[in-house]
C-alpha cells in the first residue's frame, strides 16, 4: 500500500473490498499509533463480518482522535450494508399486459363491421362511421391584424402632417426658370 492508495481508501469504501485483511493488519503492526489505519482495519472487519470486529472497534476507539466521527462512519457503513438492494431496482406495480393477437384482430373486425362490445362492460356500442353534420367543413377565421385595408408604412399622424407641410413649403424650382444671380438663396422655414 502506498500513499495514494491509502488516501483513496480513506475517501471511498469501495476500494476497501479489494484490500486483503492481512495487509491492513501488517500495516497496523508497522504503524500502531496511526489512528486512520485503525479505522480502516475496523471498517474492513465490519465489511467482511470478521469475528474480531468488536476488538478492532475497541482498538480504533482507543486510538481515534474524534470518537463521534468514528461513530458516524460506523453508523453510515451499517446503514449502507443493511439497506435493501432491491430499492435500486424497484419495479412498480404498474406493468403492461399485452392482449392475444387473435382477440385484437377480432375487435378490429367488429369495429370494421360497425358493432363493438367493450369487454369491460356489458353494453354494445354501435359505431357510426359518418361524422356528425353539425361540424362546419371550413372553420371561421377571426380577422387578424394584417387583414385591415389600410397599409401602414410605419409613420405616425404627426409625421404625416409634418411631411405635408414641408411639401407645401418647398418651391419647385424646376418649373419656374430663373436667371442665375449672385444672390444667396432664401431658405423657407416650415409653418
Amino acid at each position: 500500500m502506498n500513499a495514494e492508495s491509502f488516501a483513496t481508501l480513506l475517501k471511498e469504501y469501495a476500494h476497501l473490498y479489494q484490500l486483503p485483511m492481512e495487509e491492513l493488519r501488517t500495516m497496523v503492526m508497522q504503524y500502531p499509533y496511526c489512528h486512520n489505519l485503525q479505522v480502516l482495519l475496523q471498517e474492513k472487519a465490519e465489511l467482511d463480518q470478521h469475528p474480531d470486529r468488536e476488538k478492532t472497534l475497541a482498538k480504533a476507539a482507543t486510538y481515534a482522535i474524534d470518537r463521534k466521527q468514528l461513530f458516524k462512519r460506523l453508523k453510515l457503513m451499517r446503514e449502507q450494508r443493511t439497506k435493501p438492494k432491491a430499492e435500486a431496482y424497484h419495479l412498480g406495480e404498474d406493468f403492461l399486459e399485452l392482449k392475444d393477437l387473435s382477440i385484437v384482430q377480432a375487435d378490429l373486425e367488429k369495429i370494421a363491421l360497425g358493432v363493438y362490445q367493450d369487454p369491460t362492460s356489458s353494453q354494445t356500442m354501435a359505431i357510426d362511421p359518418e361524422p356528425p353534420s353539425s361540424i362546419d367543413p371550413e372553420p371561421k377565421t377571426e380577422p387578424s391584424i394584417n387583414s385591415w385595408n389600410g397599409a401602414w408604412d410605419g409613420t405616425t399622424e404627426e409625421e404625416t402632417e409634418l411631411d405635408t407641410s414641408l411639401e407645401e413649403a418647398v418651391i419647385d424650382l424646376s418649373r419656374t426658370p430663373s436667371p442665375p444671380t449672385n444672390e444667396t438663396p432664401v431658405i423657407l422655414e416650415p409653418r
